[in-house]
């Protein structure tokens, strides 16, 4: 009984993680030590969309984060859109500059996806509710202007 207790500490000790060496990011990703509903959850974390951008760098300095934030000015298009921000960095020499990046340009600096507004797939109101219903939404919806926050069931 002994052996068998030791047995199942060290299967709990090595469980499989996925590390990042830059950040030491740690995930568990042993499905058995979450809730079940948290599934779907657990494995799209361990591919996640952001994986790059969170990991790219050990550390940025705050200063740095500071500047490019304070200094930073959207530019519209005639729409009222924003086309692209202009901040200031400072380069490997020291030297202050200015800097021009569009969303896409950003996004794609950062490994991230970038979406069209016509390719985003937006979901009808007979979908949300069906969706609803299958989470286990009580009393069954019928309508998504009847939907409240509070009805969805507990995790």
């Amino acid at each position: 009984m002994a052996a068998e207790a030791s047995s199942q500490t060290t299967e709990a000790i090595s469980i499989p993680n996925l590390k990042s060496q830059s950040a030491n990011l740690v995930l568990c990703n042993n499905l058995q030590l979450y809730p079940q509903p948290t599934d779907a959850l657990v494995e799209c974390l361990k591919r996640p969309v952001l994986g790059y951008a969170l990991t790219c760098t050990p550390s940025i300095p705050t200063t740095l984060v500071h500047r490019a934030h304070y200094t930073s000015n959207a530019l519209f298009d005639s729409n009222n859109q924003v086309k692209s921000v202009v901040y200031e960095v400072v380069d490997s020499k020291g030297k202050t500059k200015k800097v021009q990046q569009t969303k896409e340009k950003f996004a794609e600096a950062l490994r991230l996806p970038v979406y069209n507004s016509k390719e985003m797939v937006v979901p009808s109101a007979d979908q949300l509710v069906e969706m609803f219903n299958e989470m286990g939404y009580t009393p069954l919806l019928e309508k998504i202007s009847m939907f409240k926050k509070n009805q969805l069931p507990d995790l």
